[in-house]
């Protein structure tokens, strides 16, 4: 059975650098990035991508699910965003119930961590105080999905690329 592992966190928490470091590790395991389809998904289809944020994770979620139902000898690591800032809302359970996923994993950094990192890109949200809300913001948003959704949630902190290889060899706990 395909297993998918949805990676989510504040942004410059480490997400995609912990998940490109655990499928080099992980050869049965694939890597999709939320941003990366979002982004090809606005550039093929500017118009229909324009839509308030709740529909447009809605898109994602089926454009995601599609390419995991493409390939079902694969299990995947999906980095996302459970929270929408833009729009302060979490993402839809509709659109998280289209991606099927069999848990949730957390990675947690320190604010000061993210702040850090955030400046070091140019990017915006990169105060202190901003990190500590984002962070909140996302783990209220994965603990309300997981109940909602009846999957596992696992909080995990980078570089420990282990620690996921350690959940993906087990068998996710039952709610």
């Amino acid at each position: 059975m395909q297993r998918r592992f949805l990676i989510f966190g504040a942004s410059a928490a480490g997400k995609t650098s912990l998940c490109e470091e655990v499928t080099r590790r992980e050869p049965k395991l694939d890597y999709i990035s939320a941003s990366s389809v979002l982004h090809r998904l606005r550039e093929d289809h500017p118009s229909t991508y324009s839509v308030d944020q709740a529909e447009m994770q809605i898109h994602l979620c089926v454009e995601i699910a599609r390419v995991c139902d493409n390939r079902l000898e694969a299990d995947f690591l999906i980095d996302g965003h459970l929270y929408m800032s833009k729009s302060s809302a979490a993402v839809p359970k509709a659109a998280l119930q289209l991606l099927r996923p069999t848990m949730l994993l957390r990675v947690h950094a320190s604010p000061a961590l993210i702040s850090k990192r955030r400046l070091a890109l140019g990017r915006p949200r990169s105060s202190f105080q901003e990190c500590v809300e984002d962070i909140k913001n996302e783990e209220h948003a994965g603990e309300a999905l997981s109940k909602a959704l009846q999957v596992p949630l696992e909080t995990i902190s980078p570089p420990l690329a282990s620690s996921v290889e350690d959940i993906l060899q087990r068998q996710p706990p039952q709610i």
